[in-house]
């Protein structure tokens, strides 16, 4: 009998660099903002949002989240305390990755 080898290997092709990980974010309506960046590496949205959760709880905040849009195929950003704003014109932006264009926006749930 011979024996059985399995081989696996998941899909590891990055889609974050240092050219699209910086997420910048205000906590007073835009005065002044706050730029977390995530490491290099293949995240899924799920991902993205985890780490950006763990960075901003660094910083002593929350009430950003990223999700997945279902529907659309596409991200939502949920935006809860009302003071909050997230800017995607930020130099190496996760804009393209979590597909929002390069925006700044304070709307409560935006989704692209």
């Amino acid at each position: 009998m011979g024996s059985r080898i399995d081989v696996s290997r998941n899909n590891s092709i990055p889609n974050i660099t240092d050219k699209n990980n910086v997420f910048r974010y205000s906590t007073d309506s835009g005065t002044t903002w706050k730029d977390i960046t995530l490491a290099g590496g293949s995240y899924e949205i799920s991902q993205i949002n985890s780490e950006m959760q763990r960075l901003m709880q660094l910083n002593g905040d929350s009430g950003i989240e990223v999700t997945i849009n279902y529907h659309a195929l596409g991200s939502v950003v949920n935006i809860t305390p009302d003071k909050y704003e997230v800017d995607f014109t930020a130099a190496n932006s996760l804009a393209q990755t979590v597909e929002f264009g390069y925006i700044i926006t304070k709307i409560q749930y935006f989704s692209k």
